[in-house]
Parts: structure tokens; sequence; C-alpha cells
């Protein structure tokens, strides 16, 4: 039996001497290939990664992290969300100073203390609060915009869910019976960007899909789910928490990226055969140096979205376009299915990383088919100003290119058209080789009475209505 605790105990110690500098009685974590977080024993000191979405662990070490110190984020102006857990207390002085692009963050109800200047030039923040917090009244009292986020816990479909923003949620319990879950992306509307404390602890889980929009695996998540076999931890995943995966026995196998900070013991217990895949100088690989398990260090793994040419070879032909991707790095061409998957959704090519790619592109047919126009501001939509006076009138519609000398549209080739239940909506939607949103028009048709339009038609024959009047029974005679 491998001594797997005593590793366990050491590992963000290693974490932190590995590759690492004393300077002021800073502890520097550092490491080549995930987002590097500087800190001292229980505050964030200051932070160096790339990272634009951030949650910030519970704990480093066995640290409790109270304090957001002086400066710790000041200038960058990579990041765009922020959530604090629970453990955080105080925001010091010019802690956010300067972060320009910084637009959320959540700030719990446990902090007591911000000081007065530490979202200073922060000139887009919103800050989501708890109902009368110690932040709600900061927000409050420095004038910015803040809003109050509901303590509920709330249950949809198989899990339940609570609110870190009013498009962010965090996972708090797995209530399905399912033993191969695929967590979703969305809840009830809201993106799952958390997986929260126990969420699944002691579930009967075989496997489970963690989709790319879940950046921090709190504490104790599938703390003894002991028929898990596998897991891979998709690329966004960058924080793992105290215990994660204790004495889940039957765990054999992980894949992982970048993972930012890995919690204490968060492997205790499991497989003796455990076999961890990860980028070589990682948290993982790092965990398997020390903990003596076996290790395969993931080659040639490329961002999809940087060293990927796509190139057309085909027509459009909408889902069923033809492309050529290639490895500008290494020259090699991708396989649909294997390297990449591709799917077409509103006039928008995505292009999903598989196997050693990750990451994604879009791409607009619009930018790439030079035949394809949008259906948008060069096009000119009127209706007849003609009509006779019939029991059941429809309109004509005329369709104008603008952009292409006036050319006028044709129906069923160019666009559609369709006429609501009550008759007074057109909408007009692109096919062919035009894209992007329908438009619609007023039409404003009143159907006469019979015998009125039996009076009326013998002495009236037919009339010009100008565009936009609305028709009625006391339209003048000739």
């Amino acid at each position: 039996m491998k001594i797997k605790r005593l590793f366990s105990v050491v590992m963000s110690m290693v974490l932190i001497l590995s590759m690492a500098n004393f300077t002021n009685s800073t502890i520097s974590v550092a490491a080549t290939h995930y987002s590097t977080v500087y800190y001292t024993s229980s505050a964030w000191d200051y932070y160096t990664g790339t990272e634009t979405n951030l949650i910030f662990p519970d704990y480093v070490s066995y640290y409790k992290m109270t304090t957001i110190n002086e400066s710790a984020f000041a200038g960058n102006t990579l990041i765009n969300s922020v959530i604090l857990p629970d453990t955080v207390t105080s925001i010091e002085s010019s802690a956010f100073r300067g972060c320009s692009n910084l637009s959320e963050i959540v700030i719990p109800s446990s902090v007591n203390t911000i000081a007065s200047d530490a979202f200073e030039g922060c000139n887009q923040l919103k800050i989501y609060v708890c109902i009368n917090s110690y932040a709600q009244y900061f927000a409050y009292d420095n004038g910015y915009t803040f809003v109050v986020v509901p303590s509920e816990i709330y249950t949809f479909g198989d899990y339940t869910y609570k609110l870190f923003t009013d498009k962010k949620a965090e996972i708090t319990k797995y209530n399905g019976t399912s033993d191969t879950p695929v967590i979703p992306s969305t809840i009830d509307g809201y993106e799952i960007v958390s997986i929260g404390k126990g969420a699944f602890k002691n579930s009967s889980l075989i496997s489970v899909d963690i989709p790319d929009t879940v950046i921090s695996i709190r504490d104790e998540a599938f703390m003894n789910c002991s028929n898990l076999t596998s897991i891979k931890f998709p690329r966004s995943v960058k924080n793992i928490g105290l215990s994660a995966f204790e004495s889940c026995s039957s765990l054999r196998e992980i894949i992982a990226f970048e993972i930012t900070t890995l919690g204490q013991e968060a492997f205790y217990k499991c497989s003796d055969e455990m076999i961890l895949s990860a980028l070589e100088g990682s948290a993982l690989d790092i965990y398997a140096q020390f903990n003596e398990y076996n290790f395969i260090k993931l080659d040639n793994v490329y961002d999809i979205s940087e060293y990927v040419e796509i190139f057309v070879t085909s027509e459009f032909k909408g889902s069923e376009s033809i492309f050529s991707l290639t490895n500008s790095k290494t020259g090699e061409v991708l396989v649909k299915g294997t390297d990449y998957t591709q799917t077409y959704t509103n006039s928008d090519f995505i292009f999903t990383g598989l196997g050693n790619y990750f990451n994604n592109v879009t791409i607009s047919a619009l930018d790439i088919f030079s035949d394809i126009k949008e259906f948008g501001s060069n096009i000119s939509v009127q209706l007849s100003n003609e009509y006779f006076w019939t029991l059941k009138m429809i309109p004509e519609v005329y369709v104008v290119d603008t952009a292409r000398n006036y050319k006028v549209l044709t129906e069923n080739v160019d666009y559609t058209l369709t006429i609501s239940e009550n008759e007074d909506v057109i909408t007009i939607s692109p096919i062919g080789n035009y894209l992007g949103k329908s438009k619609t028009i007023s039409s404003k048709l009143v159907v006469f009475e019979e015998e009125i339009i039996q009076a009326k038609q013998p002495s009236y024959g037919n009339f010009i209505i100008p565009v936009g009047q609305e028709i009625t029974s006391s339209t003048p005679s000739n």
C-alpha cells in the first residue's frame, strides 16, 4: 500500500516549493502550463494568470483564504468576472483597482470589510450581493451598480442549485438516479460554472460528464463515489477542492489539463492503480510524481482556435458545407469526428476540438462565402399599394436587395412569406443564399362585411390605399 495520505498532505507544499521562490515571506506557486496564483498563507497576494473568469477556491493548501490583499489584482485588464468564496471576509485597498474590464464580481455575505478604493477604475463593474449584506451597503454608498441575489436553493429536474448572478449558478445537489449522468451546461436557463460542496457525495456514479462551463469543483463534491471508475475534466476546470474525490476507491483514470488549484487529499483513497493524464509540469503531473501514480504526459495537445487553419472546400451548403482543417504547427490534416466536430446554427459554423484538440472556433458563413448575403439592413420589404376588394385580401410583398442593385428577391428561392392567423403580421424569412434574422411588417388588413363589399364594389372597382393606412368601412367613395 502506498502512503497516499503523507504524500497528499504535502501536495500543495510541492506546488509551492517546486519551481518556487521566496521573497519577503511571500510563497509563490508557479507552473508552466496553468494559471499562476501568488498568495501568502491566508490571503490572495497577487495574480499573474491569463484567465478571464475566476472562481476563487475556498482553500489553498490547508489555508482558508480570507483576504484579498492590497493591490492583489490591480491593473489586470484581462479579468471579466470574479466569484469569491464565502471564506473571504476582507477586500483590501486597491485590490481590483484599474481592472477596467471587470464587469461583475460576486461578494458573499461573509465579507465585512471592503476598502473604499478596492474597485477604483472598474467603471463597468456590477456587484452581486446578498440582501442586507455589507457588500450591498458598500455598493450603494459608493455608487456602484449592484444586484441582490436570492439566497434560496432551487430545484430543477435532477438538480438543486443556487445562484451566483442573474446568469450563473452552482449545482448544490444531484437528486437523480442515473449512474452515468451528463451534467448540463445550463439548468433552468442558468450557466453552471461550479459543482458545489458535496453535490455528488456518496452517489452510485460509474461515470460523469462535466460540461465545459464548469470552472470550479468544490470540496468533497464527489467524495465516496466508490463506483466511479474514470473522469475527464474539461479544460475549463481550474479548481478542484479539498477531498473532492476522496474515497472514490474504483477511480483509476483521470484526465485533466490546466488545473490551477488542487486541494489537499483531492484523490485520497482512490485506486492504487490510478493513471493520471495531463500536461507535463501541471498540477496533476506533480501530484502523480509525489504520490507515485502512473502518469501519462499529454503530448501534442493543441488549441483549435490558435493552431488550426480552416479552409472552405465547397460552395455554401448550410450544415453540409465542407471544410478542411489543418494544424498550422505540424501540417496535419484534422479528421472530422476524431479531432473536431462541426455544427451550423444561426448562420455560424462552430468547430469544437476533440481528442488532442480543445477549445472551439466560430466562423460566420457571411464572412467566408462570397455569394452569401445577410438578410439585414440592405433588404427592403414593401407592401403593394394596390388592393382589390375581395373577401380575403392577400397582400403583394416586394423584397429588394438594395446592395445588389435593387435586385428583387424571389419567394421560396430567397425568402419565405408567412401571414399570421389574424392577418395583421407578415413574416419574411431568409433562405437560399440569404442568412440572418427574419423581418416582420404589419399588414393592417381588415376584411369587410360581405354585404358592404357587394354594395360598394360596383362603383369602386379597385382603388389605391397608401402603405400603412388601415382600411376601414368609412373609406371615402369616388
